[in-house]
């Protein structure tokens, strides 16, 4: 039997993170402008058979955002797929230090890292859920 197919999104008020996982790894997809997301999320779970959904949820006015655009989005897919709330206080800034200590160049590493962040989310959840298969 497969493993799930996970959608993560690290949710902001500009732009939108999203990873995919391949099995048990975590990989950054895209990051969509935030006006954007609802619509690129539904098509992605339809195209990548995605069964379950996570949405970081922060500190402060974003985690109400975020939660807000969760039942929007739990309400156009219809109830379909599971969506999990899941902590992400920390991932933007673990994901800045993993990249500054990474071979990646400082140009690169100072652009927009949403969906490395969503990737890193999406990562320990998988660690910390091992599959029941």
């Amino acid at each position: 039997m497969p493993m799930q197919k996970y959608l993560a999104i690290d949710y902001g008020t500009k732009r939108v993170g999203l990873a995919i996982n391949h099995e048990w790894l975590a990989e950054p997809l895209k990051i969509v402008p935030q006006e954007k997301a609802l619509e690129e999320i539904i098509s992605l779970v339809e195209q990548e058979k995605i069964n379950t959904i996570l949405i970081g949820i922060a500190d402060g006015s974003v985690a109400e955002l975020s939660r807000s655009f969760g039942k929007t989005l739990r309400e156009r897919l219809k109830q379909t797929i599971q969506i999990i709330e899941v902590d992400e206080t920390l991932s933007s800034v673990e994901t800045h230090e993993r990249l500054v200590h990474s071979s990646m160049p400082r140009k690169r590493r100072q652009e927009n890292i949403d969906h490395y962040a969503a990737a890193a989310i999406l990562q320990e959840y998988i660690d910390t859920h091992p599959s029941r298969e």
